[in-house]
């Protein structure tokens, strides 16, 4: 019985490990929790429910890459399957879905760094 219990606390132990939060401007948390199950929260409200594949920002914009298939391996998906989101950080607000062409396309236009730019990581 004892060892019963010793390896269903390690288990649940274990299985909690993996998940990291992330926490970014505007009260975000990215949730990793591995695969296609990633999530963000804002203000302990869902806004991507699956499928976050990544994220980045700068002091103006905050940027989310979504894997809408929901691949076993979002990270191996190419980044032109992607659907994206921005949130205007002086506005206070959250982008509908983008496509890359958009997103590419912003990133230029916005002069966004490239160590902040969703697309190069």
């Amino acid at each position: 019985m004892k060892k019963l219990v010793l390896i269903s606390l390690v288990f649940a132990y274990g299985c909690n490990m993996s998940d990291q939060n992330f926490e970014l401007p505007c009260n975000y948390i990215f949730v990793k929790e591995g695969g296609h199950s990633n999530i963000v929260l804002q203000k302990n409200k869902l806004i991507i429910d699956k499928g976050a594949v990544d994220f980045s920002f700068d002091d103006k914009f905050i940027f989310f890459s979504v894997d809408n298939n929901s691949s076993m391996e979002p990270y191996k998906v190419p980044k032109e399957k992607l659907t994206y989101y921005i949130h205007d950080i002086n506005k206070d607000t959250l982008s509908k879905p983008l496509n890359y062409n958009f997103i590419r396309k912003f990133m230029i236009k916005n002069s966004v760094k490239k160590q902040n730019n969703i697309l190069v990581k």
